[in-house]
């Protein structure tokens, strides 16, 4: 049950391009909290860092409960553009 609604909030985060669906997404992520989001929510980072929803998405990392989080995917460092993961 549970590996079918992250499955389908994974498929949602990758195919919206619609900045507050996706906060939206982020946020039911970090709620649920599973290590499995991880990587789909620094991907989506990476290709919405321009956006003024980023920061949804960095705060949902800080949400998700793993010991495995990549050294580096977090912190995430800062620069003019706002934050970014190397």
């Amino acid at each position: 049950m549970f590996s079918e609604i992250n499955s389908k909030l994974i498929s949602a985060l990758y195919s919206s391009d619609d900045d507050e669906e996706i906060a939206r997404i982020a946020d039911d992520m970090s709620e649920i909290g599973d290590a499995v989001f991880l990587r789909p929510i620094i991907d989506v980072y990476k290709r919405k860092i321009e956006s003024s929803y980023s920061h949804y998405l960095v705060s949902a990392l800080g949400d998700i409960k793993s010991s495995e989080v990549p050294i580096w995917a977090w912190p995430p460092r800062l620069s003019m553009r706002g934050f970014y993961f190397t």
